[in-house]
């Protein structure tokens, strides 16, 4: 696989974990409800920023070089609920309506990914759709001494090959942890 592609799935996969860890993180502060009452809606902006004070207050964690970074997603549509199963909705004269059409998630499958922390030893993906009882498996490459496996057009090892790598970290330590943007570079003058 290009190196371009590795490096745009890569991106992916860490943008899927960011907003999988807001969403947990959100869930974990909202706590639980004492009463029976339908949920309020809340702004997003709000359950970001409470995501983001939450994540603020949680212990870092740092994987060793030689351990992995696991993601697990599962993937979701909406759709609407056939009539009746929605809740019902005010009236412009503020009584209720009839059942209202209420967005639903239909669950679409799960992705399960293992990366290597400092990119040298060999990941996985293993995907699988909800109309399907397996998962399909797809090796990700470590990059060891600046070399990985060369493979084919259907994924097989071509054995005795390799081609030149920079090892693709499944965890950047390095990345900043406030809000405040780097300095941009002072324009140069001619």
């Amino acid at each position: 696989m290009p190196l371009g592609w590795r490096l745009a799935g890569a991106g992916g996969l860490a943008a899927v974990a960011a907003g999988a860890l807001l969403v947990a993180q959100a869930a974990h502060i909202t706590g639980e409800r004492v009463d029976h009452a339908p949920p309020a809606l809340v702004p997003a902006a709000q359950i970001l920023h409470d995501a983001a004070t939450a994540a603020r207050s949680a212990h870092a964690i740092n994987p060793r070089p030689d351990q992995f970074v696991f993601i697990e997603r599962a993937s979701e549509s909406g759709s609407a609920r056939p009539a009746g199963m929605g809740v019902p909705a005010p009236t412009s004269t503020g009584g209720p309506s009839a059942v209202a059409q209420a967005p639903s998630a239909v669950w679409q499958g799960v992705t399960r990914t293992w990366l290597s922390a400092d990119g040298t030893a060999d990941g996985l993906i293993r995907s699988r759709s909800a109309a399907s009882a397996s998962y399909d498996s797809y090796p990700i490459d470590g990059c060891r001494d600046g070399h990985q496996p060369e493979r084919d057009k259907a994924g097989k090892v071509i054995p005795g090959s390799s081609r030149p790598c920079v090892p693709q970290p499944g965890y950047l330590g390095a990345l900043p942890t406030s809000r405040t943007p780097p300095a941009a570079p002072a324009p140069r003058s001619s």
